[in-house]
């Protein structure tokens, strides 16, 4: 080898047998600006799910999260679901408690039996979709208005609910009918938060 490729290498070689010496940093610099009367403040918050560091949520999400707490899509959402759980509760309704059989002299026809069934299923999730998408909505109301989210929105539009509903026999059954629908809310909700 010619001695330009030898004084070419013998340098980095040199460089790389020096040892690592770790500076000193001066945590007194830094920690002024994070406690003490000196402190910086944030501008933005920490963000956080459940103690887990979360990014910042970009603009898609935000426009989700407000249509997802929007009383109009909550409304809406009970309503659909409501409806659903009806159609359900109609269709076991009928396996128990079928008109077709109750008179054993005629045979039941496949024709009246799905006529019932769709009846039935229909008056079901009619009245669970009216009374899930009115609790709903006036849970979230009553949580905008409020500004707090606890078991007391739940109460009172479990009262509300059962009042309309009850209305129908008067004055007194919109009062008990708001009262049992106010407790059963509340109990759902304990069960719900009590962890």
């Amino acid at each position: 080898m010619s001695d330009n490729n030898i004084s070419a290498i013998e340098p980095t070689e040199q460089v790389r047998r020096l040892p690592y010496t770790f500076k000193s940093l001066q945590y007194g610099a830094v920690m002024k600006y994070m406690i003490g009367e000196e402190k910086l403040p944030r501008v933005t918050p920490y963000p956080s799910f459940d103690k887990f560091p979360m990014p910042e949520e970009n603009n898609a999400q935000l426009i989700m999260e407000r249509v997802m707490n929007n009383c109009l899509f909550k409304g809406t959402t009970g309503f659909v679901v409501g409806g659903l759980l009806g159609c359900v509760v109609g269709l076991v309704t009928m396996g128990v408690e079928s008109q077709a059989t109750a008179d054993p002299s005629k045979i039941p026809t496949i024709r009246g039996t799905l006529n019932e069934m769709g009846a039935r299923m229909g008056s079901y999730a009619k009245s669970f979709a009216i009374i899930s998408c009115l609790f709903s909505c006036t849970e979230c109301c009553v949580e905008t208005h409020r500004g707090k989210s606890d078991w007391k929105n739940g109460t009172m539009g479990g009262f509300v609910t059962g009042s309309i509903v009850g209305m129908r026999g008067g004055l007194k059954g919109g009062l008990a009918s708001g009262c049992g629908f106010a407790l059963f809310s509340t109990a759902i909700e304990y069960y719900l938060n009590r962890n």
